[in-house]
């Protein structure tokens, strides 16, 4: 039987928490628990997520701690352990899903025995300004990975749990890289991926945004490049990459 625990990793954004958990419990395919995992110690978002528990009695929701602030991969980590479904689907907590998501993939586990799934996406600022991000290459090709991510994030994956656990979760180094890390590591050893071409998945567009710290971008990159380094023996990426650097540090310089 497939089962699916929602995972919200979540920090002082309860306007955004409270979508997103609606989001989870308005699916066709209702998932067997939604655990919200909290690294900001915030009393309004246990109350939040204590009302929810309260009014929808046919699935578990779980408001969780995680002690690491600002850590979303410990969170994620946290939950993924935690959970009790044997599938999790992750959704960052300013995010949300198509009633249609959790449906659809059950389909495509039960029909063609997938660990791990990925959507495609939306981007918005608000319902005026939706747009189509670019769509993912259905058939994994490692050079595409090392320079941008295609568009594997949080809030579009969707991985059986003993896959997470054999490739050992997300990796803490790469805060800014760990979503297409796990899909990485998670094709490198074999598993079965399946990437959909519906688009299911909305991306909250806003300041506060990680990919909005320029600095800290430029420092997962240079890890990345340090944790696949064999990858970039190839002239032709190992240039690309010094001419991304360049260019996002010159991106840098100039906003001083």
């Amino acid at each position: 039987m497939i089962s699916f625990s929602v995972i919200i990793p979540t920090h002082n954004r309860n306007n955004f928490l409270r979508r997103a958990i609606k989001s989870s419990l308005s699916q066709k395919k209702m998932p067997f628990e939604i655990l919200i995992i909290d690294d900001c110690d915030n009393l309004e978002t246990k109350t939040i997520v204590k009302k929810f528990d309260n009014k929808y009695k046919y699935v578990s929701i779980k408001y969780l701690k995680n002690e690491k602030k600002n850590n979303a991969l410990i969170s994620r980590n946290i939950g993924v352990i935690k959970a009790k479904g044997n599938f999790v689907a992750f959704l960052d907590d300013d995010d949300f899903w198509h009633k249609n998501y959790l449906f659809d993939a059950h389909v495509i586990i039960k029909k063609k025995k997938k660990d791990i799934i990925i959507y495609n996406t939306f981007d918005f600022f608000n319902k005026k300004e939706i747009k189509k991000n670019k769509k993912i290459p259905l058939v994994f090709k490692i050079d595409d990975y090392l320079h941008y991510n295609p568009g594997v994030v949080c809030s579009n994956v969707i991985i059986k749990k003993k896959t997470f656990l054999d490739l050992e979760g997300y990796d803490l180094k790469l805060s800014g890289g760990a979503d297409k890390d796990l899909f990485i590591k998670g094709v490198l050893s074999k598993k079965n991926y399946f990437i959909s071409n519906k688009r299911y998945v909305y991306l909250q567009n806003h300041p506060e945004q990680w990919s909005k710290k320029l600095k800290l971008i430029l420092l997962q990159k240079i890890l990345f490049f340090k944790k696949y380094f064999k990858y970039y023996l190839n002239l032709k990426n190992f240039l690309k990459f010094i001419k991304m650097i360049l260019k996002l540090m010159l991106v840098i310089v100039n906003k001083k």
